[in-house]
């Protein structure tokens, strides 16, 4: 009983260390919209500038406030109108009082340099707001701090510079978004979205969350709270062997960039039984967030290579990186990797949709034939992510408050002819209620005398086509 008390008291004491209350942030993430002159676009990869920045600023957002902060946005949907002028934005954060103004974007300039960039308004060395430039100092070493992993900044000076000297063109004008504050404000370019390895890595949500978290560890230093607690591991799993097969303008400073990045790539985190599965965007991208210090093992798999292991210890406040670099096997059999629902899932809503993550390309007939679920339930089969991901949609729902128990036996074989490694079982338990889905917009509006060519109805769940229509 002592020591849980003791327990409860240090974790409330750490809650308190890092708190925020009575602290005003405003986030302006650039941009807004699909306007490809003003938001940035990169055909090659997919990605938005404009959709990059509300990920990171809306994630910042909630990392702050679960720390008590009053947290301000300029933004936080992704439609043209919502890239508003920069001067009402400033009269936003001016009008609110803000402690403080920071806005985030991601650079682009010649598609072979990647690294990060802090603005505060003023020249390098007589800045508006000293605490600015202080602020950008702090950010540029949090940002720098991934060197050689996916950013690389080869001079031993900080790129934290004062607009007015970094744009000399401009005279005293410097940059709109920081022109008209009343407090300190930073627009920070954490990385170069043109330089396509890493526009590949920030069309990963996570990746763009650990900027966020980055940025988090800035305003506890900034603010001098006390460190955090918790610690992070992030990675990239690439082949050992295999280069990339799209054409780009190589940095030497980040060599591993050479390297094809696996998609769909198992990581495992053994002491915490937490498993990632990669995206299918060319990156290899994996994090794990909320890490109590020490030492942890990960393991790294994918399709038809074999595993790497990589021992990382774990610090308070920082990331800890864990690279892979998987060696090709010839006839290695399929495995899952992950299902959806998870294992031991609850709650789990009557009318969820039940995902198989294979390791490999797998053959339809044979996958689903090798498919049961217990108690029985009616449905059909899609496939997803080039025939890796086995999708069983329900005809009707599940039953309430029951336990199912789902079997893929060794029956299913990939595209190669080799059967699963070893049967895959779990079993999750539903709802105790049916959750119905509810119409949460729609156009033409009530009484609208415009004429519309189309008439759209959004539901907050995914629905059935030919149902719904009828």
């Amino acid at each position: 009983m002592v020591k849980k008390i003791l327990l409860l008291l240090l974790f409330s004491t750490l809650l308190w260390a890092q708190d925020f209350s009575g602290i005003k942030i405003y986030i302006n993430p650039g941009h807004g919209g699909h306007d490809p002159a003003n938001d940035r676009y990169i055909p090659e990869t997919g990605f938005w500038e404009s959709e990059g920045n509300l990920t990171k600023g809306l994630y910042l957002r909630d990392l702050l406030q679960q720390h008590n902060a009053t947290v301000y946005m300029s933004r936080t949907q992704n439609r043209d109108q919502d890239d508003l002028p920069l001067s009402q934005i400033d009269e936003d954060a001016n009008a609110l009082d803000v402690d403080y103004f920071h806005s985030i974007h991601s650079n682009a300039y010649n598609a072979t340099i990647n690294y990060p960039l802090l603005l505060f308004r003023g020249y390098d060395n007589d800045p508006v707001f000293p605490d600015a430039k202080r602020m950008g100092s702090i950010m540029f070493k949090e940002m720098n701090k991934a060197d050689r992993q996916w950013t690389y900044w080869p001079y031993s000076w900080e790129n934290n510079r004062g607009d007015w000297s970094f744009y000399p063109q401009w005279g005293t004008s410097g940059l709109g978004v920081l022109r008209y504050l009343n407090m300190p404000g930073t627009l920070s370019e954490g990385s170069f979205h043109d330089y396509l390895p890493n526009s590949f890595r920030l069309m990963s949500i996570d990746y763009r969350k650990h900027e966020s978290i980055v940025i988090l560890r800035s305003f506890v230093d900034y603010f001098a709270l006390e460190k955090l607690p918790d610690g992070v591991i992030a990675g990239i799993v690439r082949s050992a062997s295999e280069n990339v097969s799209y054409s780009y303008n190589y940095n030497s400073g980040l060599p591993n960039d050479r390297k094809k990045a696996l998609n769909f790539a198992r990581v495992r985190l053994l002491e915490e039984n937490r498993v990632y599965v990669t995206d299918d965007h060319n990156n290899g991208f994996f994090m794990f967030e909320n890490l109590a210090p020490g030492a942890y093992t990960v393991v790294m798999d994918a399709g038809d290579y074999l595993p790497d292991t990589v021992q990382v210890t774990v610090s308070a406040s920082k990331t800890s990186y864990a690279n892979g670099f998987l060696t090709k096997a010839s006839n290695k059999a399929p495995e899952v990797y992950k299902s959806w629902p998870a294992a031991q899932d609850t709650a789990v809503l009557t009318h969820s949709a039940i995902e198989i993550q294979f390791s490999q390309p797998m053959q339809h007939a044979t996958s689903e034939a090798a498919f049961s679920i217990t108690p029985a339930a009616n449905g059909y089969f899609d496939w997803q992510n080039n025939d890796m991901k086995m999708v069983f949609s329900l005809y009707d729902t599940l039953a309430r408050n029951t336990t199912y128990q789902v079997t893929i036996d060794t029956s299913a074989k990939n595209q190669k002819g080799l059967s699963l490694a070893t049967p895959f079982q779990f079993s999750f338990t539903t709802a105790k209620s049916h959750v119905r889905p509810t119409v949460f917009s729609f156009g033409p509006a009530v009484d609208s005398v415009r004429i519309q060519s189309s008439i759209y109805v959004s539901f907050d769940f995914p629905m059935r086509k030919g149902k719904t229509e009828a």
